[in-house]
């Protein structure tokens, strides 16, 4: 039965970020989710934050009635007569949205694609899990229930709050793994990995925009362009595919180089011409200022095109998997951290960006960053694959290896959160604890402490 669209005042203060932040956090009662033809709605997985422009959500899988798993982007808006007055069915950019979301549905309004295809609206007004008000007073909640959050950690001896630091990281991991799970049903295996780990590498401030790149320059094309090319000239094309994926050659940002520079620029520009793919969309959103030179974008991407290089054959995925499976667990450790690092080498070993110079010569992904990149990237994909593919082994080595990783990251936000929540006692010797101190970081309290 077709629902009919009911006219609301929407309250003062109600937002298309605090609609957002209803849908990224699933602020709904899953049995009342039905789309405005009626249709039962399940979310199987409500999608990525998009990188800015195009859809809100990307890589979304949502499971609507009488027809098969739909996996593409998700539009969010207050009502949905807002998708023709923002022009998105004339935007090419929005061809893969497969859901609709408003919080109001607008009578008499169809949403279409450019192509003309009809994408399923869903209103989610009548689905809250709490009001309108409550979310306007208290702002949307982040951690799920059940979760243990900060206030149901401070006061504790150092011995249960360390417990309850395991079971908020714990917490966090499954929710990287879900995200995992529904990139390798989007993407496969292999793409997933290779976003997951850029994302890795991006650091907060470029994380978005170097798993954006990856998009722009899938693996597969990657492998496809660079195939007859000689081994001693690989890494040379791989770098010029990822940095002109993410604009980040000289022609793209008009650098006048010399010397060194210039030959190196001119290496990188060939090899672009040569097989770079024509592209007309806008630079990826990336920021170069204020940025530690051994942590520059053109340096992990450098990094990565050697990471590339090294597993072009049997892929990054079967490489990580074969080291998670050794025989003894601290074996493992040492092998997933030799096959994530990159040392210095190279033009970039001694440049942190073209034409500018770098002192001490840093790896291109040194210690800590792989180690952010095994726990942020390779051991919930790990977890995810083995899951997808019924290999407990796998599954139960990367919870294994998760929970013992030693905590290597130094993070401002973990030192400002164990000061002010008390757990300055608590030793955060793993990166399970540490993963669980975000996780209160990002959540704060989840108002359903006893």
């Amino acid at each position: 039965m077709t629902q009919q669209a009911t006219r609301r005042t929407i309250p003062p203060g109600v937002t298309e970020a605090l609609v957002a932040a209803v849908w990224r956090h699933q602020i709904v009662r899953p049995d009342a989710l039905r789309a405005t033809d009626g249709r039962r709605v399940q979310v199987v997985y409500p999608g990525r934050d998009g990188p800015g422009a195009g859809p809100d959500f990307t890589g979304a899988l949502v499971a609507l009635e009488g027809e098969r798993l739909l996996s593409g982007d998700v539009e969010v808006h207050l009502r949905s007569a807002d998708w023709s007055a923002h022009g998105h069915g004339h935007d090419p950019a929005y061809d893969g949205v497969v859901l609709h979301v408003a919080l109001e549905a607008s009578a008499g309004h169809e949403t279409r694609t450019l192509g003309g295809r009809l994408v399923p609206t869903l209103p989610l007004a009548d689905a809250l899990s709490v009001s309108l008000d409550y979310l306007l007073l208290e702002g949307p909640p982040t951690a799920p229930p059940g979760e243990p959050c900060a206030g149901c950690v401070m006061g504790r001896n150092a011995e249960e709050m360390g417990r309850a630091l395991d079971r908020a990281g714990d917490a966090r991991f499954r929710a990287k793994i879900a995200r995992c799970a529904a990139a390798i049903a989007c993407v496969g295996p292999e793409q997933a990995l290779y976003e997951g780990v850029l994302t890795a590498l991006g650091y907060t401030e470029n994380a978005d925009a170097l798993a954006e790149a990856a998009r722009r320059m899938p693996l597969a094309t990657v492998r496809g362009l660079v195939q007859g090319v000689p081994p001693n000239e690989r890494v040379t094309a791989i770098e010029a595919l990822l940095l002109g994926a993410a604009g980040l050659l000289p022609s793209q940002r008009g650098l006048a180089l010399s010397g060194e520079d210039a030959a190196c620029a001119a290496r990188l520009e060939s090899a672009w011409r040569e097989r770079g793919p024509k592209d007309t969309r806008p630079p990826v959103p990336l920021r170069l200022f204020r940025v530690r030179p051994e942590n520059h974008p053109a340096r992990r991407l450098a990094g990565t095109a050697r990471l590339v290089e090294r597993h072009l054959s049997a892929g990054l995925a079967s490489a990580l998997r074969d080291a998670a499976l050794a025989p003894e667990p601290g074996a493992a450790t040492v092998a997933l951290d030799a096959a994530l690092r990159v040392p210095a080498e190279g033009y970039f070993a001694t440049r942190y960006d073209l034409g500018r110079p770098l002192e001490g010569g840093p790896a291109l992904v040194g210690p800590e960053r792989a180690g952010v990149a095994l726990v942020n990237a390779a051991l919930p994909f790990l977890a995810a694959w083995g899951d997808l593919a019924a290999d407990r082994a796998l599954e139960e080595r990367a919870w294994e290896l998760f929970r013992s990783y030693p905590g290597r990251e130094d993070n401002r936000v973990l030192r400002r959160m164990a000061l002010r929540r008390g757990l300055a006692g608590v030793p955060l010797t793993t990166a399970r604890r540490r993963q669980g101190l975000l996780h209160l970081a990002k959540g704060g309290c989840c108002a359903r402490c006893p």
